[in-house]
């Protein structure tokens, strides 16, 4: 009983660490991104939802609307798939 207590303790750690990383390492991308757009001069980003029926309400409220470089809303949740792209 206490060896697959330990298991399921250790297995549970794994999917969290695995969770956090993805979560960091998407975080690392986008923040690249929007720093090489400002790089380019790009002052507008347009948010782009993924269109399909994972999305939620807050992400398909934003999709296609523009913000400044320096505006653009955080993701509103973890594992959003929802990206900018430079306007103009």
């Amino acid at each position: 009983r206490d060896r697959a207590a330990l298991r399921e303790s250790i297995a549970r750690s794994q999917r969290l660490w695995v969770a956090q990383t993805k979560q960091y390492a998407a975080e690392v991308v986008d923040a690249a991104m929007i720093e090489s757009y400002r790089d380019a001069g790009i002052e507008r980003v347009r948010w782009v939802t993924v269109q399909d029926g994972s999305r939620c309400e807050h992400c398909a409220r934003l999709h296609n609307r523009e913000f400044p470089i320096g505006e653009i809303p955080p993701k509103p949740h973890p594992k959003c798939r929802c990206y900018v792209l430079p306007v103009g």
